[in-house]
């Protein structure tokens, strides 16, 4: 399932637009308010349902006040809409064992090129040129993002074909791939922030966003990573993905506060890392591994919880 993408970023970098002002931005429909879809029926928990349908009724309830879209489904099936997340702008699936082949030979380059803003990226932070070292780093995500898009157009394509084990062996090299890219950005993205201040305070500042943005870049690598795992049913690595998802959203909701950002992106952040959890755990759920997917809802609930405590 298609869905348009929720996010634009500002300027400045640092900041996505609110989580009202950004759901606004959605193309107009005829009632935006009939969009929301949690997928709740989906759901094999009771307890999961239950929420869930809660949840849809709640941002119901909330967008005919309003007139817009208001926040996310987080307990949610795997067909929920909308969702804090940028998965679904895909281009048209592939018709032809040509395309595809054709297609999938630019991956490798894609890489390659992604490498070579790395290297940039680091040559510019050495030199305190954050502002150089984010643009880079923008350029490296979204040939990551490309590169995601190719393998699930690709994926589609021979599954099309009744190519199964072909769309299955595209879906793995994609995951293991951007797992590993989400991992060295998780990386980076920590080092960047935990390294030795700047003396200039508006350098230190640049850091500071260039660190967040980066951080945001390793959470798309780990929720596209899960997709593509959870594609050839590897429910274990889909599951851990979404997990690594959830703990960069919990990073950036620190990281959030220790910058004094608006409430709306801390808000953000929380519902996505909560349904990312939620994620992980429906995934533990389909490989019958019930202690996992009970911690992953404990923490899903816990953060669920600091939107409370925030709040009083």
């Amino acid at each position: 399932m298609q869905m348009p993408s929720l996010f634009r970023p500002k300027f400045e970098h640092l900041l996505f637009t609110g989580v009202i002002l950004a759901l606004s931005s959605l193309p107009s429909f005829a009632n935006q308010c009939l969009t929301i879809q949690c997928d709740c029926a989906a759901l094999t928990s009771a307890g999961d349902k239950l929420a869930c349908e809660k949840q849809q009724l709640s941002l119901e309830t909330d967008c005919k006040a309003t007139g817009n879209l208001t926040g996310y489904c987080q307990i949610a099936g795997l067909n929920a809409s909308p969702l804090p997340f940028s998965l679904y702008d895909l281009p048209p699936q592939f018709t032809t064992e040509d395309d595809v082949e054709k297609s999938l030979a630019l991956l490798e380059s894609m890489y390659w090129s992604a490498q070579e803003d790395l290297k940039s990226a680091d040559n510019y932070q050495n030199k305190s040129a954050y502002g150089n070292s984010l643009t880079v780093y923008k350029n490296l995500s979204a040939t990551l993002d490309r590169a995601y898009g190719i393998s699930r157009q690709a994926y589609d394509g021979w599954r099309a074909l009744d190519e199964k084990g072909e769309a299955d062996d595209v879906a793995e090299a994609g995951y293991e791939k951007l797992q590993e890219w989400g991992e060295l950005l998780y990386i980076t993205a920590r080092g960047l922030w935990a390294d030795r201040a700047e003396t200039d305070p508006k350098l230190q500042k640049k850091r500071l966003v260039l660190a967040m943005n980066v951080l945001r870049y390793a959470g798309n690598a780990f929720q596209q990573a899960a997709e593509l795992a959870s594609l050839t049913k590897d429910y274990p690595e889909a599951a851990r993905a979404w997990e690594s998802a959830a703990e960069t959203s919990v990073v950036m909701i620190s990281w959030r506060e220790q910058t004094r950002s608006k409430a709306q992106y801390i808000n953000y952040y929380r519902q996505q890392g909560v349904a990312s959890w939620y994620r992980a755990a429906l995934y533990w759920d389909k490989d019958e591994e019930p202690e996992p997917a009970t911690e992953a809802r404990l923490q899903a609930e816990r953060l669920q919880q600091t939107a409370v405590v925030s709040a009083q």
